[in-house]
């Protein structure tokens, strides 16, 4: 799976993952195929990554070249799950566990 700047979704993209809100409501369902009518839709959100599933490998068949791709992506928001796999009952731990796993999808708590 990769990450992907919103701004750099090519139609057709595949989401690996689903796209919260900030209340933890779908946006938009892992498998989705990306268009631009669900570019629109991020933008207006505020979501400025998304987690697509790798395309197929096809040789010479690249992202283009000015997409930002965090590989990483996934490990961190692995680590969040990890974090508050025992408190998802709790309201306010809910609500912190969006927080972070936004903040790991953009980029946060490598180092």
């Amino acid at each position: 799976m990769l990450t992907v700047m919103v701004e750099n979704i090519a139609e057709g993209m595949v989401l690996g993952r689903d796209v919260l809100d900030d209340n933890s409501n779908t946006l938009l369902g892992e498998g989705t195929v990306l268009g631009q009518k669900h570019k629109d839709i991020l933008k207006r959100r505020g979501i400025e990554k998304v987690i697509v599933r790798e395309p197929a490998e096809k040789p010479n068949e690249t992202l283009a070249p000015e997409a930002e791709v965090d590989e990483n992506a996934e490990k961190r928001m692995a680590e969040v799950e990890l974090i508050f796999s025992d408190v998802a009952e709790d309201p306010l731990m809910k609500e912190l566990r969006v927080i972070a796993l936004k903040y790991a999808s953009q980029g946060g708590l490598d180092g």
